[in-house]
């Protein structure tokens, strides 16, 4: 058979195989052309996606997408995978001017507006008339050593702004919409994390406490009424190496997700796969990368982790609803601590190198 670009590929059979009740290995065939490499799709990265997006389209023909952060290396990809699967779609970025934003203007059935997470008027302008969004932006401000003593509130880049306050004005603007569907929402695998893990406390410590806001942002959807799919991707990779597999999970299955990489491209899938999928509805996924024959890591038979190499079987097969709360974690005392242990840690050094050279 010939690929989304015209090349010969071979295909295998798919093949289902359970675990245990609910954590399972769904091994898809995948399409791979004859060169060796696994085929993705013309945008999608995943080849059956973007038949499902397209055939979702002409129900929905006359529907529009805002992409909040189009011009990040994860939006632009939502909006070309968007556009292939004719899904009208309007780009909102700061800066509408730039190269990005022009090569974003330039594809069939997108709108480019200029507006701002942290300026509300300017997020109610793009979201009009708007029946779904994918809100990509995320703060990158790094932390300085005032953050421990300073309002955040008095900075527009911080994550307090960006994160949770800006996600806050995304749901108002929404709930303001007439006929509004479904708000996905990206941020990362770590929000899962405990507040004392290593990649937690690292990231906080670096980025201005990115994760705990991170974790606002998604108290306030879940409590919104809005109906809502969350993506926690793991470190995001520009290039997909061969041989990969998607490792998904939700529910229970999020606090067993082992730490690990994932493709901007795949993401990307997941998100245009989750505006629609049925059971993606108020639902929360993390998603990273799997090895070829790698068994899913169930901690227990009620995990909800599945591997496979395309997304939409792998939602067939455990996305559902949230089942459990997603609680305020103390964030700041666990930095708080890493700081003081490590302060001591050194202060110790110090006191054990001036008696040895006092000898």
């Amino acid at each position: 058979v010939r690929g989304d670009h015209g090349e010969l590929v071979q295909t295998r059979p798919r093949v289902l195989i359970m675990t245990s009740a609910n954590a399972l290995q769904y091994h898809v065939g995948a399409s791979v052309p004859m060169r060796g490499i696994r085929m993705r799709s013309t945008a999608s990265g995943r080849g059956s996606l973007l038949k499902e997006a397209q055939m979702s389209a002409e129900s929905q023909s006359e529907k529009k997408v805002l992409v909040i952060g189009a011009n990040g290396r994860v939006g632009r990809r939502v909006v070309h995978q968007l556009c292939q699967a004719g899904i009208l779609t309007r780009c909102m970025t700061r800066d509408i001017n730039g190269a990005q934003a022009a090569t974003l203007s330039a594809l069939s059935g997108v709108e480019m507006v200029q507006g701002d997470v942290t300026d509300p008027e300017s997020v109610q302008r793009a979201m009009s008339g708007c029946n779904n969004c994918v809100a990509c932006f995320g703060a990158e401000r790094v932390a300085s050593f005032a953050d421990f003593f300073s309002d955040p509130t008095d900075d527009p880049r911080h994550p307090y702004s960006v994160n949770y306050q800006g996600v806050v004005t995304v749901v108002k603007a929404a709930q303001a919409t007439p006929d509004f569907q479904k708000l996905v929402r990206v941020t990362g695998l770590s929000v899962g994390y405990s507040a004392f893990s290593p990649v937690a406390v690292l990231l906080n410590l670096v980025l201005s406490f990115t994760i705990k806001y991170q974790t606002k942002g998604e108290q306030a959807i879940r409590s919104s009424g809005l109906d809502y799919t969350i993506i926690r991707p793991g470190s995001l990779r520009d290039e997909t190496p061969p041989d990969t597999l998607l490792r998904l999970s939700s529910s229970t299955g999020l606090k067993h997700h082992p730490v690990g990489k994932t493709g901007r491209e795949d993401v990307a899938s997941l998100i245009v796969a989750s505006l629609h999928h049925p059971n993606a509805s108020r639902c929360t996924f993390g998603c990273t990368w799997a090895q070829s024959g790698e068994d899913p890591k169930a901690a227990s038979t009620h995990n909800r982790i599945a591997v496979g190499s395309e997304w939409v079987p792998l939602m067939d097969a455990i996305a559902g609803p949230d089942t459990e709360p997603l609680n305020e974690k103390p964030h700041e005392l666990a930095v708080r601590v890493f700081l003081a242990t490590t302060a001591s840690v050194l202060g110790l050094a110090l006191w054990l190198i001036a008696k040895v050279v006092a000898r």
